[in-house]
């Protein structure tokens, strides 16, 4: 079993890395891809690793450093398992792995083992990434001793393994419980976006809050925290108590996160079969209805098409949506505080008067709604998404110029209305009724969406196995948020020292500038067909 386990876990590991494209592949410029997207991962861990360090070295500089542990085990434990409560349960029961397997002579605990262990894999880079940095910091400031050394490599590999193991038990109690609804996917939709905003939310609050705690506030609310870790997520305390020498409660640790995981593989992988068959019977046929049907005009029906297929995918919705939930939050936020009180808070440490830093919030607003709606870019993608299905659409009678302006609708639909809002609730907040707070971010947001289409036409991600793939790992969408943030940049800095008619009429000329760049790149693209792509 131990061996299938592997077997099967070094394959999966390779798929999901794209390290078999990398080794066996033919095409240089996938491989390419691959390459820099891992290299990119690795940017990524590097930044959080350093990030933590100094967390950590702030702890043990405040005299706070029994915090570090603590902090090293609940942190990372409670980040996996919030992210793998939501893909646990259908990675863990993916049906086209179980019909390909199922005729092999392998074991349902080995491939549940391996599955979980594929998941466990992105977690313990996280756990290692947060715990490392912050313990080799604690060891280094404290100088706790050799046991304190050997307790932390020993418990490295454990810190996630309790909570992505409790995952898994509640994300498979969820799929199948919601399993052949109507409305799961709305629900899980809505869970994650609520989540979402309410960390966004609370790193709004603690920003705009942190100016007003002193050093002694700052400990009693770390002393706060601290409890409120235990009691939230007990065994952290355990991993704690054993780096603070106690080899007891570092046994009773690795016992518990040991006993849950085997407990769990050893019942799930006897009824793995039966809790297929359940899902798959519960998922068949019940949710659908057939209703009346209507013909429609060509490119509403084309539009109508592109929708629907927008919000089937919950990945697809949650990376792109978040940014006009972004956008309202901010505006309501400003609205709020009116320009006195968000001078005040802005301008902490600042040597500008408020009310000259007060006007230069209000010219740099724009830009902020601007970079909010090309974080919300949905064509960047769009014909990624057709996947392997792209021949229906390259065999369709349609010219390019219907299909690419449903895709550019699509992006659309979110961004005037959110676009509108944000101008309303700013200016209610006495940020000014300039136009520029709705014309100048929708040039940016049609120049990101047209460049997104035509990038996206040049370099698609079409060999994706899973939405987020698709989603998160294309080229096109990296290349079109650094044009974007780039075109933004421009704008601030005409902002930053041009006022009155002089930052107006600038603005006039380089919105119009957008919109015949963004006029050209769909003339370029609808001279074309798909044949191209893929």
């Amino acid at each position: 079993m131990i061996r299938q386990c592997m077997l099967l876990w070094k394959l999966q590991i390779r798929k999901c890395f794209g390290i078999n494209e990398i080794i066996h592949g033919k095409d240089e410029g996938k491989k390419t891809r691959q390459v820099l997207f891992l290299c990119l991962y690795l940017l990524v861990g590097i930044m959080m690793a350093g990030y933590v360090a100094a967390a950590a070295f702030f702890l043990c500089f405040m005299d706070m450093a029994q915090m570090v542990p603590l902090l090293t085990a609940a942190l990372p434990g409670i980040v996996v398992f919030v992210f793998a409560l939501v893909k646990a349960g259908p990675m863990l029961f993916e049906k086209g792995d179980r019909e390909i397997l199922s005729p092999l002579p392998i074991q349902p605990a080995a491939l549940i083992a391996a599955r979980f262990f594929n998941l466990y894999g992105s977690a313990f880079a996280l756990c290692a990434g947060t715990a490392l940095p912050a313990g080799l910091i604690y060891l280094v400031m404290e100088k706790p001793g050799l046991p304190c050394v050997l307790i932390l490599a020993a418990g490295l590999p454990f810190l996630p393994l309790l909570p992505l193991t409790v995952a898994c038990i509640l994300g498979t109690l969820v799929m199948a419980l919601s399993a052949g609804g109507r409305h799961t996917r709305a629900v899980v939709l809505i869970l994650a976006l609520l989540g979402t905003m309410a960390v966004v939310c609370s790193s709004m609050y603690l920003s705009f809050s942190a100016n007003k705690i002193d050093l002694q506030d700052l400990a009693a609310l770390l002393e706060s925290g601290m409890l409120w870790i235990k009691r939230i997520y007990p065994p952290a305390a355990l991993y704690a108590a054993g780096l603070a020498g106690n080899i007891a409660a570092f046994a009773v640790y690795v016992s518990l996160s040991v006993l849950v995981f085997a407990g769990f593989i050893l019942a799930v992988g006897q009824r793995y079969d039966r809790i297929c068959g359940i899902l798959q019977e519960k998922g068949v046929g019940k949710s659908f209805r057939m209703e009346r049907q209507s013909a429609s005009p060509v490119p509403w029906a084309v539009y109508t098409k592109e929708i629907r297929r927008y919000f089937s995918s919950n990945v697809y919705v949650v990376n792109t949506l978040v940014g006009w939930l972004l956008m309202a939050a901010f505006s309501v936020s400003f609205m709020i505080l009116g320009p006195q009180r968000a001078t005040e808070l802005i301008g902490q440490g600042m040597e500008l008067e408020g009310g000259q830093l007060a006007e230069r919030l209000a010219r740099e607003l724009p830009c902020l709604l601007a970079f909010c709606g090309i974080t919300g870019n949905t064509t960047a993608v769009s014909w990624s998404m057709e996947g392997k299905t792209l021949w229906i659409a390259q065999t369709l009678p349609l010219p390019m110029r219907v299909m690419a302006a449903a895709k550019l609708l699509v992006n659309l639909t979110p961004a005037v209305p959110s676009l509108l809002l944000s101008w309303l609730l700013l200016s209610l907040g006495g940020w000014g009724t300039g136009p520029s707070l709705f014309f100048l971010p929708l040039c940016h947001v049609l120049f990101s969406a047209a460049f997104g289409l035509w990038m996206n036409r040049k370099l698609p991600n079409l060999d994706w196995s899973s939405e987020t793939e698709a989603v998160k790992r294309g080229g096109s969408l990296f290349i079109t948020m650094v044009l974007g943030m780039l075109s933004i940049s421009v704008s601030a800095v005409m902002a930053f020292f041009l006022e009155g008619s002089g930052l107006i009429l600038a603005w006039i000329l380089w919105g119009a500038a957008l919109l015949a760049a963004c006029a050209a790149l769909l003339w370029d693209l609808c001279r074309k067909d798909l044949r191209g792509i893929g």
